[in-house]
């Protein structure tokens, strides 16, 4: 019966932290080009991960770096303003503890001293 129920919590703790990752807020470039916001969305995952996030990955199209300003420009803004974010929210104390799961490594680095 124990085991039955610590399974169940593993699945619902699994579950319950799908619904956490983080995703860029595209309502903030909805009256962008599309190479913008595609770049924002890339940008906004990088920013992420250097915020600390070990649930994201880094993406950025090069070719289009190199290539289109918008993708260019909307990368620069996504990553700046998701890493920021990202470490406001693992800074703040009014956390749900679902999401405290992503910040953990990133509170004992003591982020809050910037770089």
């Amino acid at each position: 019966m124990l085991r039955l129920f610590l399974i169940l919590v593993s699945l619902y703790m699994l579950t319950a932290c799908s619904n956490v990752i983080l995703k860029p807020d595209m309502e903030r470039v909805k009256d962008q080009p599309v190479s913008y916001q595609d770049g924002y969305k890339h940008g906004c995952h990088s920013g992420y991960v250097a915020g600390g996030s070990l649930v994201h990955s880094f993406n950025r199209d090069t070719q289009r770096t190199l290539e289109d300003e918008q993708y260019r420009l909307g990368w620069r803004e996504g990553y700046r303003l998701c890493k920021t974010d990202f470490r406001e929210m693992c800074k703040s104390d009014a956390m749900v503890s679902k999401a405290d799961l992503y910040c953990s490594d990133v509170r004992q680095q003591g982020l809050d001293k910037e770089e």
